[in-house]
């Protein structure tokens, strides 16, 4: 696996990918491509607090994924994924959520990074394995996503450097 920054062409394809599952979306529409090009320009800006990579196996692009909302005091950050649709439960996710995880702790120093996960999403049971994989605390918080008429909790998992 390779990583890399985004491209225009690689983030159009992750908007794609993110209006296909719209229960695990934060906001309640999909992205227009003016959106997801104001996103890119964010992800340019060096000092933006946010740190997003490109996954790829032989130039296939795999996934996208990262940390926002980077408190560089604090040294915490939320993690992020995007994954191709055709790719999912074949090991990629975790490999990837891995990666991201790694360059957290390793590369950006930082000590917790945490994720939160809307108990309508299917992607769920895979946050749950990452979770027992990394020993992440996990809790909940009660009626966080509207989503088709009714309110849904959300699973948040904190996870803090190895060792």
């Amino acid at each position: 696996m390779t990583v890399g920054p985004p491209t225009r062409e690689d983030l159009e394809q992750v908007r794609q990918w993110r209006n296909l599952i719209p229960e695990a979306l934060r906001t309640p529409f999909m992205l227009t491509e003016e959106q997801q090009e104001h996103y890119y320009l964010q992800l340019c800006d060096r000092s933006a607090p946010v740190r997003m990579w490109c996954f790829y196996e032989a130039h296939e692009l795999l996934g996208f994924g990262g940390l926002q909302g980077i408190q560089w005091e604090n040294g915490r950050a939320e993690i992020s994924l995007v994954l191709n649709p055709a790719l999912r439960r074949k090991g990629w996710g975790t490999k990837i959520v891995d990666e991201i995880l790694r360059r957290a702790f390793q590369d950006l120093r930082l000590l917790t990074v945490v994720a939160e996960v809307y108990r309508c999403n299917p992607a769920i049971e895979f946050w749950e394995r990452i979770a027992g994989g990394w020993g992440a605390k996990k809790t909940s918080l009660p009626r966080t996503k509207y989503w088709q008429g009714r309110l849904f909790d959300s699973l948040i998992l904190t996870f803090v450097e190895p060792g």
